[in-house]
């Protein structure tokens, strides 16, 4: 790794490949990079490799995908050539707005809404999945185009 610039960038690059559910389910998926989720990140080299300190959050205080975005980030990150330490925290603000989302991003939405090609996912585009029922009178199913699991 030739430089603090270049790491950044791959690190980023790789947080960004993990995409944030609810932009699928709206039909137009990001990453957590572009989704404005990767609240912050540092990247120090050390004598003995690159030590990496990221914080994520979620869009809204219910959503429970944090942790799982936090482990995910922890082996993707780890798997870069040069890193030795990862250090992965939950944001507890709960304070993400749509303006936190990457600027490309907002305008990608912004043109698929004013097209009227919007998709957000409904019961028809869902089908029954192998868990059974997630709570009274609710059903799990599956994403026929993605695989994805909603409860």
């Amino acid at each position: 790794m030739n430089d603090a610039s270049q790491v950044v960038a791959e690190v980023c690059t790789v947080i960004n490949t993990i995409v944030d559910p609810c932009s699928r389910a709206a039909g137009i998926p990001a990453g957590l990079v572009d989704m404005g989720l990767l609240r912050s990140l540092a990247v120090r080299a050390e004598p003995d490799g690159v030590h990496v300190r990221a914080v994520v959050g979620v869009t809204e205080y219910g959503c429970l995908l944090g942790p799982a975005f936090a482990t995910k980030i922890d082996q993707l990150v780890r798997g870069i050539t040069g890193v030795v330490d990862v250090e992965v925290t939950l944001d507890d603000r709960f304070d993400w707005s749509p303006e936190d989302m990457d600027e490309s991003y907002q305008q990608l939405l912004a043109r698929r809404r004013s097209s009227g090609n919007a998709h957000f996912l409904s019961l028809r585009d869902l089908s029954p999945g192998p868990v059974g029922t997630a709570g009274p009178d609710k059903q799990s199913a599956i994403d026929k185009s993605t695989g994805d699991l909603y409860i």
